[in-house]
């Protein structure tokens, strides 16, 4: 079965992704699954106002490594702790 990578992007309503933008996501493999405008009411200083953001949805084929059934993966080492930070 094929296993995926997911990428959401969100942004206000009327400042949609670029051309540019889309197709450099394209280039790292992402294809675009779905857009849906999400609107919301919000009173601000006793005023009411609607708030609509745009969530963009993206997937891509998960690299075979990364798509490996957990008992492969566990076989790789966990990274090392990073050390306490000083306080001062």
């Amino acid at each position: 079965m094929p296993a995926w990578d997911y990428k959401t992007v969100v942004r206000p309503q009327g400042e949609m992704l670029s051309e540019e933008q889309l197709n450099l996501l394209g280039t790292h493999g992402f294809e675009m699954v779905g857009i849906v405008a999400v609107s919301e009411k919000v009173t601000i200083v006793g005023r009411q106002e609607t708030h609509t953001q745009v969530h963009y949805f993206f997937k891509r084929p998960r690299p075979a490594a990364a798509a490996a059934p957990p008992a492969a993966r566990a076989q790789t080492p966990p990274a090392p702790a990073r050390p306490p930070q000083a306080q001062a």
